[in-house]
């Protein structure tokens, strides 16, 4: 939730009140950016140490192949963040708001941890339709990539304050005072969770958008049995 209502100048409101996040409380931030990489097959987060892994280690796909794998930088933990009193919206802010934060969720098991997860595939009338992997204490990482209203990935922030900005700041004309140092970085958090990784097998011919109504049908039967919301 914190990527969201406290994303870079995301707009919030309190006791009635409107307010715009302009600052991440953060110390050395240059000193604080991390690296990481994507298997994009199965969706699993490769820290640091393993981001030129050619094999992934959950799924065993190829990391080498095109296609396969993201290499992500410029990562920075989100930590607490400073808000200030906002009475108008500009054009440009208000298309911010309604766009919303390109935020996707990853995963990674824990070294020394693969022999915990426990298999188990679906089938029907012998036909394997669903491969089940039950992971406990998996760490669930959410990274916050861009603005949906930009093109441009990554959020520029001043690095020796905090203070987030709309773009990136440039030299002025006739400015003898250079703009002050900058980055775009991608925001990220982790939490320790069970998951339950479902993969739909070849029997089952879907699609991207099929596996997106799969997805949609399981999150509203999950809601319906346990009495849950979709946030929970």
């Amino acid at each position: 939730m914190a990527l969201r209502e406290y994303g870079p100048l995301n707009t919030i409101y309190h006791c009635g009140r409107k307010y715009q996040v302009n600052q991440l409380i953060a110390q050395s931030i240059e000193e604080s950016l991390r690296q990481g990489g994507i298997s994009r097959r199965a969706g699993y987060f490769l820290p640091e140490d393993q981001r030129t892994l050619e094999i992934c280690p959950f799924s065993g796909a190829r990391l080498s192949d095109a296609g396969n794998k993201d290499l992500l930088a410029d990562l920075l933990e989100m930590g607490e963040s400073r808000a200030i009193p906002k009475n108008r919206i500009t054009c440009e802010e208000e298309e911010r708001l309604a766009r919303g934060f390109d935020i996707r969720t990853f995963f990674t098991v824990d070294a020394g941890h693969m022999d915990r997860i426990r298999s188990a595939t679906l089938k029907s009338a012998g036909e394997p339709l669903l491969s089940l992997r039950f992971i406990p204490a998996a760490r669930l990482y959410d990274i916050n990539f861009q603005w949906r209203s930009q093109r441009q990935e990554g959020f520029p922030i001043v690095t020796t304050t905090g203070i987030w900005k709309a773009s990136m700041p440039v030299a002025k004309p006739n400015d003898p005072q250079p703009p002050p140092p900058a980055r775009r970085v991608k925001l990220i958090t982790s939490d320790l969770a069970d998951a339950l990784y479902i993969e739909p097998m070849k029997a089952l011919a879907l699609d991207s958008a099929g596996v997106l109504t799969l997805q949609s049908a399981l999150l509203r039967g999950i809601c319906r049995e346990f009495q849950v919301e979709p946030a929970e």
